[in-house]
């Protein structure tokens, strides 16, 4: 190749600094210098003519480590811990004094949750109540709404003594709702005392002592 040749291969880039044709490509139109026919040279140098570089890692091990960085960002999400919470969902006929029901017994309602068709109530960060109006509910079930008389469920939550029992059984009674629906049962051990909200629905409040269960009566 003649030196003009080559400096003319040189700027088409099918040859390189020193002169010599790299590996070529198929296909494509090809130069003639010189009276030979030249195929375009591969990209080389990790470079595309007129373009951001490439990676010089083969694709297949970019997938490899794609794939492997993908498995350990999922692994460590799982690591992650992710509190179990529950939502008690439940259909009220007049939200606001359902709302100072609640809040009489002890829940306390998120403002972020809550408009003129739902209220969130919380017991604690794990456990939410919402109440719903009719309309609300019916958005979300077909299913008839039980009349207040009726038991769909009964939800128990503990609290901190024998104490607490009363108090909230009491104040559930001075706010619309209904004190022992069901007998009020001590075991020692254990005390719990039926309540019902201005709705009918069904709460235990409950006391119990692990420690002071009879041994034949150990769960497990």
């Amino acid at each position: 190749m003649v030196d003009r040749d080559r400096i003319t291969a040189q700027r088409i880039g099918i040859a390189g600094d020193d002169g010599t044709i790299p590996r070529a490509l198929a296909g494509g139109t090809a130069p003639i210098i010189g009276g030979i026919r030249y195929k375009r040279a591969a990209p080389f140098s990790g470079f595309r003519h007129g373009r951001a570089p490439m990676s010089k890692t083969p694709r297949a091990v970019r997938r490899m480590e794609a794939a492997s960085l993908s498995h350990s960002l999922s692994t460590k999400l799982k690591d992650i811990p992710v509190p179990r919470m529950i939502f008690v969902n439940l259909p009220v006929g007049d939200l606001d004094a359902s709302m100072d029901f609640y809040k009489s017994i002890g829940f306390e309602n998120n403002p972020h949750f809550t408009d003129a068709t739902a209220a969130c109530m919380v017991w604690s960060e794990a456990i939410h109540v919402m109440l719903l109006t009719h309309a609300k509910w019916r958005t979300f079930t077909n299913r008839p709404i039980p009349p207040p008389g009726s038991s769909e469920v009964m939800l128990a939550i503990s609290l901190p003594g024998r104490e607490a029992v009363d108090v909230m059984s009491e104040a559930a009674a001075a706010n619309g709702g209904t004190a022992d629906i069901n007998p009020a049962q001590d075991l020692g051990f254990l005390y719990s005392r039926s309540l019902a909200d201005p709705d009918g629905h069904v709460w235990e409040a409950l006391w119990m002592d692990p420690a002071a269960i009879p041994s034949g009566d150990q769960p497990g």
